[in-house]
């Protein structure tokens, strides 16, 4: 009997955990289009905005050149859509301790498996996967949705997660950096006793020198 209700809960448990993935995955998606949109949106504002500088400033030139330019600025676009897409969510990632505008909206956070908080180059890593992955293997993408771990390569690439702010795991403690800083803890607690009588030492001495003397008088 109760190895049938352990199992029971344990297969609960599995699919709690499984309904989490996927509402996570299914929340990541949703957020990363919603930068995707965002980024595309301001990279084609810039794009337009610099053809327009060179059609106001540069009308002295033939239309030929004028073309020409123009059409140089459109093979860019590819160039400061990667830009634009490595600053938005480096700012973001950085600014707002993981959020991004469409992670903020889907209540997801990236977050450092370290030290919960992210750094700087965790912070960047992450954008410059996206770039990488895009420009070169867009269906690598795909991965979280076919391992087990629901990780991608900028999860693997910046040692960071994606967390569901109304359900987020604990930290795990590192028990290394646990042992030491116990250590420490105990080194500091001896040293001040030490510290403590041999001032006392000292203390003490000094009334009994001058007992001494009082007495020899």
């Amino acid at each position: 009997m109760e190895s049938i209700t352990t199992d029971h809960l344990e297969h609960n448990i599995q699919q709690e955990d499984r309904a989490a993935r996927r509402k996570i995955l299914r929340n990541r998606v949703l957020a990363f289009i919603t930068d995707l949109s965002i980024v595309g949106l301001l990279s084609k504002l810039t794009v337009i905005s610099y053809i327009h500088f060179v059609e106001l400033f540069l009308f002295y030139l033939y239309s030929d050149k004028q073309s020409a330019i123009r059409g140089r600025i459109w093979e860019s676009e590819s160039i400061v859509f990667s830009v634009m897409l490595i600053g938005y969510f480096l700012a973001s990632y950085y600014t707002t301790d993981g959020q991004s505008i469409g992670k903020l909206i889907f209540n997801l956070k990236i977050r450092s498996k370290k030290h919960g908080q992210l750094s700087l180059s965790e912070a960047a890593l992450r954008p410059v996967a996206y770039a990488f992955m895009l420009s070169l293997f867009p269906i690598v993408m795909l991965l979280p949705f076919i391992t087990k771990s629901a990780k991608g390569i900028p999860d693997w690439f910046s040692k960071t997660e994606v967390v569901d702010i109304n359900n987020m795991p604990p930290m795990q403690l590192d028990l290394f950096d646990l042992h030491t800083n116990t250590n420490l803890n105990k080194e500091e607690n001896n040293v001040v006793p030490l510290r403590t009588t041999a001032v006392t030492a000292i203390g003490d001495d000094g009334p009994s020198q001058k007992d001494d003397q009082q007495n020899a008088a």
